[in-house]
């Protein structure tokens, strides 16, 4: 398979979770990425995974889980977590 330059295949846990997602499978999809979270080591991989966890809470309307993870997000990257906006 060929990819662009700067283009990068999704994680197997990545891409099931955004699969669930996609067919309503919310809680499902968040456990997927939790799960993929407890059992990832690398920096990039862990990063992507914390945006697509945090991006799931507002797109399900989760704010209050949405900002306990920011703070973990924020301890874990020292970057500051996304700001919180209802995309349900």
């Amino acid at each position: 398979m060929h990819l662009e330059e700067g283009v990068e295949e999704m994680s197997p846990p990545a891409e099931e979770a955004a699969i669930l997602y996609a067919n309503g499978g919310y809680e499902d999809a968040r456990s997927v990425l939790e799960h993929a979270l407890d059992t990832t080591a690398s920096g990039d991989a862990r990063f992507i995974l914390w945006g697509m966890l945090l991006d799931l809470f507002r797109l399900t309307g989760q704010k209050e889980r949405f900002e306990t993870l920011s703070l973990t997000f924020a301890t874990e990257f020292e970057l500051s977590p996304p700001a919180w906006q209802d995309l349900s």
